[in-house]
């Protein structure tokens, strides 16, 4: 690509994003002419396309008013109504807004330190709160089709009004926005929520409840492959395991701090005898409770804990998302204590630890993220000013060391402490946090929690946190979506299975059966009675490495018949010769 190519690629993107953006101002535009006495929200442009935020009094279906607003939208369009903006005086914008009744864009402007505020009209009959950029007119908009209709919180703060999210999609052209469902269409039979079902490696039943997966046997082995490969690259690095209750008494997640800002996601508090319980929406606590077992000297630090830990959310079920979120789930916590001054030592291990292991699951696409506080909302979060300061220069000098380049997100720290993660994109785009980094001040010195330095003197540890992947869950669903269902050989539930062309050859299908669980390799016999290309198109959807076709000419030669999923026939071989090519994919997937 030459620079000038570059440059255009740049331009061509710049000029998306404001047509997009247009179309946002447009949607509102819209919304209003149905429903003038509408509160505006918030309503930027989006990978793919734009959403608005608006409050509306009257109850709406999606399947009725998505098609009135498009047909609005399109006239907006057709009328080409120019795409200005005005600056108006600080003191004048909020009497307009006032007077307008728009208190959402009022509260907006009160976060605008300009003196003088961009808006934009679409013609004379709209004005959006808004610094643009924006298309010249309505007329120079593409294609676009309003996709879904939700509630979501103002702000997404559970205490604030409720608004509709109107969600929509974008291009330039009709012909890019057919092309654009047709991807959509293939990539939610690649989504794991249609691959897990179908292949059997899990389920959510009504009578089990929303948000709790029930794992199936090909669901658990992978499962139980991942957990195996990290615990023995968390051993190598010094980590001991550790295995905690699921519940603990409420005080303790009161001393942690974890009632007092969990309480919205916590599971209820029940009792037992007189004590109240609960069960746990992080396994920080417990692992405070493992340090607190023992005596600590500054001769056992840095001290090392991690566990596969069930964690328990109460998520609202509309934020419910397959295995991404759920509210159950498995997460490899790990937490560790050290004195400060190694802090930054530990961390950095930490950082090339975690992308080490991610480059091992074949994730080599992702970006890091530093979360800190917001000093405006101090109420947000545990710990003194001090605590804080120290924290996140533990994590901004980690990053200056490692060289790697993290996007600042303020506010977006947790109530304990500032935080590096690990984010990747979903098979649509969607970015979830997965690995994560996190430094705390705050948790030990609320525990009360010490141990002995050089000269006996009681010293308060820094706590760091980390997850390698997140929840089990996520990582599981998220790794599917990446391999768009063929998981790498080592990884594969049934990493070879064995297909008898009639019933004839089962005696023999059990004989390789045994011969290749011998040599380590997870097998299988496919006994339904179907034909052999059922059989083969199966194990192709399915996405299981190897196939093993056994007929009459391969029992009489003692041989087996090998397909990689890929559709090939690599002919016919020894048990032995099939082993060594396994072996060499095994040893290039891991490399």
């Amino acid at each position: 690509m030459t620079d000038n190519d570059y440059d255009q690629n740049i331009d061509e993107s710049n000029e998306l994003e404001k047509m997009r953006h247009s179309f946002a101002h447009v949607l509102a535009q819209a919304v209003l002419r149905l429903y003038p006495d509408a509160k505006l929200g918030i309503g930027p442009a989006v990978d793919n396309g734009f959403y608005y935020e608006l409050e509306i009094a009257d109850q709406l279906k999606e399947e009725e008013i998505l098609p009135k607003l498009e047909k609005e939208m399109k006239e907006i369009i057709e009328e080409e109504f120019p795409i200005t903006q005005v600056l108006i005086p600080r003191d004048a914008a909020f009497d307009m807004l006032h007077q307008q009744g728009q208190i959402y864009k009022t509260e907006l402007l009160q976060e605008i330190p300009d003196e003088e505020i961009s808006f934009f009209k679409t013609g004379e009959e709209f004005i959006d709160l808004c610094r643009g950029p924006h298309v010249a007119h309505t007329g120079r908009l593409g294609a676009f089709r309003l996709t879904s209709m939700e509630r979501v919180h103002w702000k997404d703060d559970k205490d604030r009004p409720i608004l509709y999210k109107f969600n929509g999609v974008a291009f330039k052209t009709e012909e890019e926005l057919k092309e654009f469902f047709k991807e959509e269409v293939v990539k939610q039979e690649k989504e794991h929520r249609v691959i897990g079902p179908k292949r059997d490696l899990f389920a959510f039943q009504e009578l089990t409840g929303p948000g709790l997966p029930i794992w199936l046997e090909e669901g658990t082995k992978i499962k139980r492959l991942i957990m195996s490969h990290i615990r023995k690259l968390r051993e190598k690095e010094g980590f001991a395991e550790v295995w905690t209750p699921n519940i603990a008494k409420v005080e303790l997640f009161k001393q942690t701090g974890h009632f007092e800002f969990y309480q919205d996601q916590d599971i209820r508090p029940f009792p037992i005898g007189k004590d109240l319980y609960m069960l746990r929406p992080m396994a920080t606590p417990s692992h405070i409770e493992v340090f607190r077992t023992k005596r600590r000297g500054y001769r056992n630090l840095p001290l090392k804990f991690f566990e596969f830990a069930r964690i328990y959310r109460e998520e609202e079920t509309k934020k419910l998302d397959g295995m991404v979120r759920t509210r159950e789930f498995t997460q490899d916590a790990a937490h560790i204590f050290t004195t400060e001054e190694d802090a930054v030592e530990e961390v950095l291990k930490l950082l090339n630890f975690t992308t080490k292991v991610l480059r091992s699951f074949g994730l080599r696409e992702y970006r890091l993220q530093f979360s800190r506080r917001d000093k405006t909302k101090m109420s947000d979060y545990l710990g003194s000013e001090d605590t804080w300061e120290r924290a996140e220069r533990i994590l901004v000098k980690s990053l200056e060391e490692s060289k790697m380049v993290a996007r600042e997100a303020v506010g977006e720290a947790d109530f304990y402490g500032p935080k590096i993660d690990f984010q990747i994109k979903d098979i649509f785009g969607k970015d979830w946090q997965l690995s994560t980094i996190h430094a705390d001040m705050v948790t030990p010195g609320r525990c009360k929690i010490t141990y002995s330095d050089q000269k006996s003197n009681d010293q308060t540890p820094v706590l760091i946190h980390h997850s390698l992947i997140g929840s089990l869950e996520r990582f599981i669903a998220l790794i599917l979506e990446n391999y768009s269902g063929a998981l790498p050989l080592w990884l594969a539930p049934t990493q070879t299975i064995i297909l008898p062309i009639s019933d004839e050859f089962n005696g023999y299908a059990a004989k390789i059966l045994k011969e290749l669980e011998d040599l380590g390799i997870r097998a299988r016999i496919d006994m339904k009675d179907e034909s052999l290309q059922n059989k083969i198109r199966q194990a192709q959807l399915n996405e299981i490495p190897y196939m093993v076709v056994l007929g009459k000419q391969e029992e009489a030669s003692q041989v087996i018949s090998v397909r990689p999923r890929s559709g090939e026939d690599m002919g016919v071989m020894k048990v032995e010769e099939f082993y060594d090519k396994f072996k060499e994919e095994l040893l290039e997937t891991n490399s």
